[in-house]
Parts: structure tokens; sequence; C-alpha cells
């Protein structure tokens, strides 16, 4: 019996991530907005009654592919924590993992951070981010004396992260993922103020 109750839920699990890779690919292809559950269906060949069985509709399949991909980043990101001595290394690793992942998924983030989704979406996919950030200052330890709080931090450098993400996707620019993390470390350890050259 507990054979059989672990092949059906190997085959359900097997199931509902085919859901979500199908989901992927289309956005990926075509775009949130020209993505229908038929079409979900067609492409994992299950049924309309079995997507329904997993999610209750596309946004709840996109918001799971939003948090899938947000936790496979954050795992990556602290394990190279490990690797690297130095936390400043760390953080501008991170950054460009951040900005790579952002370019290899592309039109994924755009549905989280753009107007294609519901607010609700958009609201779950910048507070995931914030939290992601929050953990990873937990783990740097040179911000750990600053007087603000870490919360009041993550919200700061997740607002401006969304902002040099959704430029850096829309726009025309050269910059490369390890270009846009340098210039955004900058910001975040040096600040905006203008080079003084000292007399």
């Amino acid at each position: 019996m507990s054979d059989e109750f672990d092949r059906h839920a190997q085959r359900k699990a097997a199931t509902h991530q085919k859901i979500l890779d199908a989901t992927q690919d289309l956005i990926a292809q075509r775009g949130y907005v020209q993505v229908d559950i038929s079409d979900i269906t067609e492409c994992a060949n299950v049924s309309r009654g079995t997507f329904y069985q997993h999610f209750a509709n596309k946004e709840a399949c996109v918001r799971e592919l939003v948090q899938q991909g947000f936790e496979s980043l954050l795992q990556e990101i602290l394990e190279n924590r490990h690797e690297t001595e130095s936390v400043e290394i760390w953080g501008r690793d991170s950054l460009t993992r951040v900005f790579t992942w952002t370019r290899e998924n592309q039109e994924l983030l755009q549905v989280i951070l753009g107007g294609a989704a519901s607010p609700e979406l958009n609201i779950f996919g910048r507070s995931y981010m914030a939290d992601i950030i929050e953990q990873n200052l937990h783990h740097a330890e040179n911000w750990a004396e600053s007087q603000l709080p870490i919360t009041i931090r993550a919200q700061v450098i997740t607002g401006t992260l969304i902002q040099l993400l959704n430029w850096w996707l829309e726009t025309d620019n050269d910059y490369s993922a390890e270009q846009m993390a340098h210039m955004i470390h900058l910001v975040f350890t040096s600040g905006l103020a203008p080079d003084i050259p000292q007399s």
C-alpha cells in the first residue's frame, strides 16, 4: 500500500512539474498575456481538469514558477557565500547572479515586475524578492552595524534593484550582468554622492 501511495505521489509531482515547465516555456516563447490554460494543457499533454487539480488559475501557476526560481537563486547565492572569503566579493557576485538569472528568465520576471499580471501577483513577486534580500543581509556581516533596520534596508535595495532590472531589460543598452552588478554594488556601498578630489 505504501509503495502504491509513493508511486501515486511521484506521478502527481511529475505532472505538477510538467505543467510548470510547460508554462515557463510558453511564457518565454510568447509572453504572459498570449498564453492561456488551453495552451498550457496542450503543451504539457494534460487535460484541463488535471490542470485545475494542481492550480486554481494561470496566475497561481506563474506564482509557483516565480517562487521556484527565487528559491533556486537564493540557494545558489547562499552556497556561494560559504565558498567566498570576502563579504564584499560575495555581495557583488550575488548581484551578478541576480542580473544573470533575470536575463535568463526575462519574460517571467517582466510579468512580476511589469503590469502584465494582477496587482496581487506583482505584490507577491516584489515581497518575495524583498524577503530574499533580507535573508542575504543577515548573512552579510559588514551590514550588521548599520543604523537602519535590516527590513528597511531590504526594502530600499529591492526598490532600487527592481527599477534597474526593469530599465536593463526594457532599454537598448550594452551593459552586461557583471557591469550592472558592479554599478549597483557601488551605489549600495558608496552611495550616489560624486567623488570629490582631495586637495
